[in-house]
């Protein structure tokens, strides 16, 4: 299976995944304007854990800009997502992706991985991992990226 980075510059793999909190999320009924930061994670991932407070929180800063975060959790309950956002104190948008098929598309074989999609519903940036740098990296990225630049190299 070729590398998560294989998708960069390429249409972002559609999907309709359940809520944790109801209804559904699609990707390409996405508004027009928004940029779409998909979180692949999961509770038991400590990497995962530390990265999602940092994406969540640089993800809302950009929120006035047409930027929305959707956590992926991979393949846990209902339950046990809200467990977790409870005792860390996220309030995040989680889809269910219950049988990894999602993942499968995102070739999230490592996780935490974070896919940002561009306005143009193209993959800009794949990252995989917790980087120390996250925080920057990603607010350079999303800057760039509101003001319609092009990042998929």
């Amino acid at each position: 299976q070729p590398p998560a980075n294989d998708l960069l510059a390429k249409p972002a793999p559609d999907f309709p995944l359940p809520l944790a909190d109801g209804g559904e999320f699609t990707l390409s009924k996405k508004g027009p304007t928004d940029v779409i930061v998909l979180d692949f994670w999961a509770t038991w991932c400590g990497p995962c854990r530390q990265a999602m407070p940092i994406i969540d929180r640089v993800t809302k800063s950009f929120a006035d800009k047409g930027v929305r975060l959707y956590t992926v959790n991979l393949q846990e309950t209902v339950a046990e997502v809200q467990t977790f956002l409870k005792e860390q104190g996220l309030d995040v948008n989680v889809a269910m992706d219950k049988d990894g098929a999602v993942a499968g598309k995102y070739k999230a074989d490592s996780i935490p991985e974070t896919v940002i999609i561009g306005r143009d519903g193209t993959v800009q940036v794949v990252h995989i991992g917790m980087s120390p740098a996250l925080e920057q990296e990603l607010t350079r990225e999303l800057a760039s990226l509101v003001k319609g630049e092009n990042l998929a190299k």
